[in-house]
């Protein structure tokens, strides 16, 4: 199997973020029925920890995000994930 160094995943997951956010300007101009922003975390390492508990805190005092969808390859962080966060789905 072929490793993906992490300067080559942060340039294709760039850049696949920025064809991404050019379909969706269609969406923001128009106005979206739904204004709940539901966002996606890979890994379960501090950051993405760090990360899920601030969307949680800010879905708990109201404001409009919801954690859709943890992915992550060690089950046992997958685990940790799904007991402490709560997403909506679990990817591993």
């Amino acid at each position: 199997m072929n490793r993906m160094d992490r300067r080559r995943f942060l340039v294709s997951s760039s850049s696949a973020a920025l064809a991404a956010g050019t379909f969706s300007v269609p969406a923001l101009i128009a106005g979206s029925p739904n204004e709940t922003v539901r966002v996606a975390v890979l890994g379960n390492g501090n950051k993405a920890r760090e990360h899920s508990g601030i969307l949680n805190r800010l879905n708990a005092a109201g404001e409009p995000y919801k954690l859709a969808a943890i992915s992550e390859v060690d089950s046992v962080r997958l685990e940790q994930a799904q007991k402490m966060f709560k997403p909506e789905k679990l990817y591993n």
